[in-house]
């Protein structure tokens, strides 16, 4: 069953917008189309007709794209994640105390364990829950962060992470008012988020990389500055990454979802995650064990490397902003 919403827009509370795409995702094992829609006013991009909560919330079980990925290669991509968010405010705090929101199979946190921090997570599958619990270590509590804050009593923190989680939240002004509650006063909050602004997407069309069925909004910095802004945050910085502009469709991406829909279609989902979840990496190195990997990521933090220093963050987007991702962060 799917509902209309963010009619009138949850940003500007204006009603206009237009259709920007309908597309199937068979082989998420979503039912019928997704279609995407932009606000007219402010430029939110948001996905309407769209799933009722408790059909959404199915989405995210055991066969939800992002857990079936290789865990060692997820633990390498961690030690960006941290340099270009955690690091970027460690030294202004001092307590090193932080919940992430969204925190998934627990391996940004694990990290974060092993260089000091004492660290809670909010994780709505509960396979990802258990696994961070059971593999890390980690206080895991399974639900929503509207649950979190009506039944825990733990908190406030002086560092609030959401990252990549935003884009999935069904109302985002609610998921921004708890995402304050739980903010100690002056505390930091870092948002990680597609940006529904980025070049590529006049380029890829429905092949860029934050478009799937998963990702229910979309902001671009503006709008989402706004929303802080009304819910008492200061905005402190915001930047794009994954600045490299792309002329053309993602040819790669294409040839993957045909090949995918096809083995879909002969009922063939098993090989289908072996084929696109289970390749080795460039660099020889899926075979490495969870412990060798997180203390590669905690010798590559130390060693400080900026993110802005890196080709990333010079590439051809950066200047205005215009990446595949952006991050904020405010201050409550």
């Amino acid at each position: 069953m799917k509902k209309v919403v963010n009619d009138p827009c949850c940003i500007c509370n204006t009603s206009k917008s237009i259709k920007v795409f309908s597309i199937k995702y068979p082989y998420h094992g979503y039912p019928g189309n997704f279609e995407l829609r932009r606000c007219q006013s402010c430029g939110l991009l948001f996905n309407s007709p769209r799933l009722v909560d408790e059909e959404l919330f199915k989405l995210y079980g055991k066969s939800y794209y992002f857990h079936k990925r290789v865990d060692t290669v997820e633990f390498e991509r961690i030690t960006k994640v941290y340099l270009r968010t955690v690091a970027l405010v460690e030294n202004l705090i001092s307590k090193k105390h932080a919940v992430e929101v969204g925190s998934a199979k627990g391996f940004l946190l694990a990290l974060m364990n092993q260089l000091g921090w004492e660290t809670k997570g909010i994780e709505v599958s509960k396979e990802a829950s258990l696994y961070a619990h059971n593999t890390f270590g980690i206080d895991s509590y399974n639900g929503t962060i509207e649950q979190y804050c009506s039944e825990i009593k733990v908190g406030p923190f002086p560092l609030v992470l959401a990252i990549d989680v935003l884009e999935h939240v069904p109302n985002p002004v609610t998921f921004i008012r708890s995402l304050k509650a739980i903010t100690a006063k002056k505390g930091y909050v870092i948002i990680d988020t597609p940006n529904g602004d980025a070049s590529n997407i006049s380029t890829q069309k429905t092949q860029w990389q934050g478009f799937n069925p998963f990702h229910i909004y979309l902001f671009n910095q503006s709008n989402l500055k706004n929303l802080l802004q009304n819910e008492g945050f200061t905005i402190e910085r915001v930047f794009t990454y994954n600045n490299k502009f792309n002329k053309g469709q993602n040819s790669t991406r294409k040839v993957l979802e045909m090949v995918k829909l096809f083995l879909y279609r002969l009922n063939m989902h098993s090989m289908s995650d072996k084929l696109f979840h289970c390749l080795p990496t460039k660099n020889g190195k899926k075979n490495r064990t969870l412990s060798e990997v997180l203390n590669d990521s905690i010798v590559k933090v130390k060693e400080r490397k900026d993110y802005f220093t890196s080709f990333d963050s010079k590439d051809s987007l950066a200047k205005e902003n215009r990446g595949d991702n952006f991050i904020i962060i405010a201050k409550r």
